[in-house]
C-alpha cells in the first residue's frame, strides 16, 4: 500500500475521538457526533461521560520505512479498522471479546488509520497496536509502533 504522503515528523500521536448515538452503528458516516475531542494512547473511553455509545478513533500513522507491518485489534463488542479508506479487519465479537491481527505491506510515509467500534457498557473495550516486521527477525511483537 502506498502512503498518503511521506512524513518528516514522527511525533504525530495524538488520537481524534468521535462519539455517536448507539443507533449509530453499522452505518457510522454521516451520524451526527455527540462529542469529538484528542486523546493520547492511554485515555478511558469511560471518562467521556457516555456508557453505550459508537465511537471512532483516528490519527496519522507515521511508518518509518518500507516492509511488512501487523495490525492488532482487540474488541469486545463489533469494531473495524481501515487504513487510508480500506478496510483491514472487521470484528464482529457476538460470541465475547475478539482479537484479529493483519498483515500489511506498507511503504514509509503517512497513512490515516480509522478504528471503528461499539461501545455499549462500561466494561467494553477496545485497542489497537501496531507493529513492525524487520527483516529476519522472528521475534515481530518487540517492535511496537504504537
Amino acid at each position: 500500500m502506498s502512503p498518503e504522503r511521506h512524513s518528516t515528523r514522527g511525533d504525530d500521536k495524538v488520537w481524534r475521538y468521535t462519539i455517536y448515538p448507539a443507533q449509530s452503528w453499522p452505518i457510522v458516516a454521516g451520524a451526527k457526533p455527540l462529542q469529538t475531542g484528542d486523546m493520547d494512547r492511554g485515555m478511558d473511553l469511560g471518562q467521556t461521560g457516555y456508557e453505550d455509545f459508537v465511537g471512532a478513533l483516528e490519527r496519522n500513522l507515521n511508518i518509518p520505512s518500507d516492509g511488512y507491518y501487523i495490525f492488532r485489534v482487540y474488541s469486545s463488542d463489533q469494531a473495524r479498522l481501515s487504513l487510508s479508506g480500506k478496510l483491514l479487519i472487521t470484528i464482529d465479537a457476538a460470541h465475547g471479546p475478539r482479537e484479529h491481527a493483519f498483515v500489511v505491506p506498507l511503504r514509509r510515509g503517512s497513512y490515516h488509520a480509522r478504528l471503528e467500534f461499539q461501545h455499549p457498557s462500561k466494561t467494553s473495550g477496545v485497542g489497537l497496536s501496531v507493529f513492525q516486521n524487520k527483516d529476519g527477525e522472528t521475534e515481530w511483537w518487540k517492535n511496537e509502533i504504537f
